[in-house]
């Protein structure tokens, strides 16, 4: 406040006595001890107000508070702390508007006021105006250098622009002012994780946890990067380990599960999502994933409905098309498998996988040319890949055009060196030509990587 008040120095006094209850956060009590009536033309009306303001903030009574913080700004509008408390708790009430104009009025009035600016900030970005949080953070940077927490809301701006290495500086300049900033040593690890850099991103999850043993966030995010490096074991343990802390977050089941399968330990894999799909029913993706373990264990009928289930719950689930497609190619449904790639298609428009999977199943219906223009898309969509090459090559075969055949053979060689279906098909164009040496060349290959395989 802008004039001292004497109450501190009245030691019998009941708003006194209000004041050290306010400090040691016991608010009821306080409450009860200021007046309830004040008289706004006494020299103590507005820290009465104020320690009522306080009281009444600690009990989420917001809207008394603010009316208290209101009054005292009738009785002294230039308190720039007075409009910053009160932007505070309108943004506590989501009254956005209302609290950026009081955070504007606290830093009109005190222009290096850095908390305001700073939540200001903060508030600028929830609203979308990232521009003006960034200059926010910037300006309370300047007046403040030494608080870790505007560093971090700077990083995470940097982050939203992909400016990741200006993010890093920032993360590092808040843990070299508080070392044990969790949230800037995990916001850390998400760069470096998002940057590719899986072991620098792992050590700063180690670090969140040797600070906070139990923030089942980074091991979590520990979790997804050693299942990335395809260290199985350490991701079930980071994703045990967050079922303990927290028993009902569905994802580290799925996670898990997830991880199950890949091990191929396929009825552990269906236990964990049969769970994540109970805390999580509206998640079409544990659906999927319970599906795939289904057909692991070669139930195809439960396998089946749980993919149609999975649609029903979400329609514009992509991978869901995805995993009805195979079922329904298992089962010889065809016209069933190329509606569900093209729904596919349809939603994810860029999948060159989708238009591969519709060819092979147009392939198996005699469909040649519809197979050729589906291989031929997913190629054009992704230029390296391998199956659709292939595909294309067989049925460049089939039609006779030895030429086009041996060069989509030849280039999925080029990026499959071990693939021993184009070396066989290879080998047959060969022998047509009258080419036997390269023929047998590429029979004696395709049959040396048969019997790795074995």
């Amino acid at each position: 406040m802008t004039k001292k008040s004497q109450l501190t120095n009245r030691d019998g006094s009941r708003v006194w006595e209000a004041l050290q209850l306010l400090k040691q956060q016991r608010f009821e009590d306080a409450y009860t001890l200021l007046p309830e009536n004040v008289d706004e033309d006494s020299a103590d009306s507005a820290e009465i107000l104020f320690g009522r303001a306080i009281a009444l903030q600690g009990l989420e009574r917001l809207d008394e508070a603010i009316e208290c913080y209101e009054k005292i700004l009738e009785i002294s509008p230039d308190e720039a702390v007075i409009h910053y408390n009160c932007g505070c708790l309108l943004k506590k009430q989501n009254r956005l508007e209302q609290a950026l104009a009081e955070f504007h009025k606290a830093v009109e009035l005190k222009p290096d006021y850095a908390t305001a600016l700073f939540n200001r900030g903060n508030l600028r970005r929830r609203m979308g105006q990232f521009q003006e949080a960034f200059d926010d953070y910037n300006h309370a940077i300047a007046c403040q250098p030494d608080d870790p927490d505007f560093y971090v809301a700077r990083g995470d701006i940097y982050v939203e622009r992909q400016e990741f290495p200006n993010a890093l500086n920032d993360y590092s300049t808040a843990i070299h002012f508080k070392p044990d900033h969790i949230v800037a040593h995990g916001n850390r690890g998400n760069v470096f994780e998002m940057m590719e850099q899986l072991d620098e991103a792992i050590q700063e999850y180690d670090q969140v946890i040797a600070i906070k043993p139990d923030d089942y966030r980074a091991y979590m995010n520990r979790g997804l990067i050693h299942f990335k490096q395809k260290q199985y074991d350490l991701a079930i343990q980071d994703y045990t380990q967050v079922l303990q802390i927290n028993p009902l977050k569905s994802k580290a089941y799925g996670n898990r599960g997830t991880v199950y399968l890949q091990k191929r330990w396929n009825r552990a894999a269906l236990k964990d999502f049969d769970e994540a799909i109970r805390l999580a029913p509206e998640d079409a993706i544990y659906l999927v994933r319970r599906s795939q373990a289904k057909v692991l264990l070669n139930d195809l009928p439960g396998s089946l409905e749980d993919a149609n289930t999975a649609i029903v719950v979400n329609p514009q689930f992509y991978e869901s098309y995805y995993q009805l497609g195979i079922i329904y190619g298992m089962l010889n449904n065809l016209e069933g498998a190329i509606d569900a790639y093209t729904k596919l298609i349809t939603l994810f428009p860029k999948y060159a996988g989708g238009y591969c999977l519709r060819g092979v199943a147009y392939a198996k219906q005699g469909k040649q040319p519809e197979a050729f223009d589906d291989y031929s898309k997913a190629i054009e969509l992704n230029p390296s890949y391998t199956a659709a090459y292939l595909n294309r090559g067989v049925i460049y075969r089939l039609l006779g055009d030895t030429a086009n055949s041996v060069a989509d053979l030849t280039k999925t060689i080029s990026l499959d060196p071990s693939n021993s279906l184009a070396y066989r098909n290879r080998a047959i164009v060969y022998e047509s030509l009258g080419l036997k040496e390269e023929s047998a060349a590429d029979y004696a290959q395709a049959c040396e990587f048969e019997k790795k395989m074995q």
